[in-house]
């Protein structure tokens, strides 16, 4: 089952209140992730998957170390069927934070079944 991306731009915008240092520190870098986030989550809406992928990866840019996003792109990767990336993506959120419970165990079948628990 798939998480909520709504979900998970609220947890990003708590998220981002408390970032008082590092590279989303200056207003201009924090809009320019927030914008990102907010195309992302739109591009979600529309059933864009691959633009979403696009803008995900420029708000990684701006902050490396967020988990969500990471989170979020493994399921726009696993919707249009790069299971192996959307598998490294899912990696890279649990390795950042590994209470995160939209991730956890991923399996892929021979058919490129892809469950996330």
């Amino acid at each position: 089952m798939f998480f909520s991306f709504h979900q998970n731009y609220i947890s990003l915008i708590l998220y981002l209140q408390h970032m008082d240092t590092g590279p989303l520190s200056s207003p201009t870098n924090k809009g320019r992730f927030l914008d990102k986030v907010r195309q992302s989550n739109q591009a979600i809406q529309n059933g864009d998957f691959k633009h979403a992928i696009t803008l995900y990866t420029e708000a990684i840019n701006l902050d490396p170390i967020n988990h969500i996003l990471y989170s979020n792109r493994s399921a726009a990767h696993v919707k249009v069927g790069d299971y192996q990336k959307g598998l490294q993506d899912a990696v890279k959120a649990r390795e950042l934070n590994p209470k995160w419970a939209k991730v956890g165990v991923i399996n892929i079948s021979i058919d490129n079944y892809i469950t996330l628990y």
